[in-house]
């Protein structure tokens, strides 16, 4: 990615470890710096200089962090899964 491609709005990965960020603001100070102001996932503000060759380990979010697109039904199964686990705890006969 290029400096000129970050603009407020954009989701990007590769600014913070530990999550996809927004831009908030973005301040070019000349050809090869810029100011960047990125919201993380948890809503803090963060404020850095960005280098061209920073901008290029950026890339454009897929989306979000989590999603909520997979299998209703297995996660029904590994959730009586973890339940008959427990069943001894509530009841002796239960788990038979």
């Amino acid at each position: 990615m290029r400096l000129s491609e970050i603009r407020p709005g954009v989701r990007l990965d590769g600014v913070r470890a530990d999550g996809p960020v927004e831009v908030v603001a973005f301040d070019r100070n000349c050809d090869r710096m810029g100011a960047l102001t990125p919201r993380a996932w948890d809503g803090t503000l963060d404020q850095r200089l960005v280098s061209a060759e920073d901008a290029l380990r950026f890339k454009i979010s897929s989306g979000w962090r989590w999603t909520f697109g997979a299998d209703g039904s297995l996660f029904r199964l590994a959730l009586e899964d973890g339940a008959s686990g427990l069943a001894h705890l509530f009841g002796p006969y239960l788990v038979i």
